[in-house]
This record gives C-alpha cells, sequence and structure tokens, in this order.
C-alpha cells in the first residue's frame, strides 16, 4: 500500500508531498462502510406488532436490555421470538438464575388487556425480578423505553 503523502512526479525537487487522493478515498470508504453496518445492529428487536402507547416523558433504552412484547391478540414474544405463558414462565427463571439485575423492558400493545401485562409483571415478579421498564412513545412520536 502506498503512502498517503507522495512525491508529485511533475514537480522538480521542490520537497514538497500531496495528498494521493485515491488511498484517502479507500479510506473514507471503509469508515463509511464500518458506521452503516453498526449502526444497523443496535435496533431493539421486536417481533410482534405492537403499537405503542403515548407518554410525557421517556427514556431511551438499551440494546441488551432483555424486552417482553405483548400483542394485541394477547400474544407473547421474549426478546424477539413468540412464546407461550409457559415458555416465558421458563425464560425469566432462566434469567433470574443468569442475569437477576436485569432490566426487563415490557413493549405492551396500548389495545392489550390491563390484565396481560399484570400477567407479565406477576411472572416477572414470582422469579425476583424487579427491574421492570414500560415502552411508550414519546408525545411527538419518537419511540422509546
Amino acid at each position: 500500500m502506498g503512502s498517503f503523502l507522495t512525491n508529485n512526479p511533475y514537480r522538480r525537487s521542490s520537497g514538497q508531498k500531496q495528498f494521493n487522493l485515491p488511498s484517502l478515498v479507500d479510506v473514507v470508504f471503509l469508515l463509511l462502510i464500518f458506521f452503516i453496518l453498526t449502526t444497523t445492529f443496535t435496533q431493539v428487536l421486536t417481533k410482534l406488532d405492537v403499537e405503542l402507547p403515548k407518554a410525557q416523558a421517556v427514556t431511551e433504552a438499551k440494546t441488551q436490555d432483555t424486552v417482553i412484547e405483548i400483542g394485541k391478540d394477547g400474544q407473547f414474544a421474549y426478546n424477539g421470538e413468540i412464546v407461550t405463558v409457559q415458555e416465558l414462565d421458563k425464560q425469566l427463571a432462566q434469567l433470574a438464575v443468569n442475569s437477576p439485575d436485569e432490566v426487563i423492558i415490557i413493549r405492551g400493545d396500548k389495545e392489550v388487556a390491563y390484565g396481560q401485562i399484570v400477567k407479565v409483571m406477576g411472572l416477572c415478579k414470582s422469579h425476583q425480578l424487579g427491574r421492570l421498564a414500560m415502552a411508550a412513545v414519546q408525545e411527538d412520536g419518537a419511540a422509546s423505553e
């Protein structure tokens, strides 16, 4: 690979160096690809089509948080995988053993029955998982947890 600075062959012994533009373009292109790839993997995993309720004050979620979704039809998803209540209970039991201080984000559709959300909260509490957060959408339209 060549250097970014090379002697200009058309100048006579001026001693000045000039940028090698193709090498610089290659580096910029690689940086662009790097940032495109890393930003697409930071999205929250979602499996169900959930329309979140609106709230005035919301905070951003970390991508490594555990996400439980509840769809309009009462269907559950755990970290992007559709599960039954029994499977969800097993997943939460495993989570309580592996990382009991994990934040669990509950993404309930705004049309879902309140009892379904309480059922998920009860499952979490039964495994001593107390760090719960409810997902909502900022009233101006930006999604957040």
